[in-house]
């Protein structure tokens, strides 16, 4: 993330990965483990990356057709 980041300076970047490296990059965000599991299928969520320095600026939620069968009882919850 620190290499994309650096490499497109001001831009905003979309990065599509399995849920599981999702998870780790929103767990280094934000400094601590969700408090509820997995992050949802489906979901979008936001962090900054500037060098350095990381900031969770979304927890993951759901989006898209079926965004509320199933997801809204686990993962990081909504926001």
């Amino acid at each position: 993330m620190e290499r994309l980041a650096a490499a497109h300076p001001g831009a905003a970047l979309l990065l599509v990965a399995h849920g599981g490296v999702l998870q780790c990059l929103l767990e280094r965000a934000a400094g601590r483990r969700p408090p509820g599991g997995a992050v949802p299928n489906g979901s979008l969520g936001a962090i900054r990356v500037d060098g350095a320095a990381w900031a969770l600026l979304s927890w993951p939620r759901a989006v898209g057709p079926g965004a509320g069968a199933g997801a809204a009882g686990g993962g990081w919850g909504g926001g």
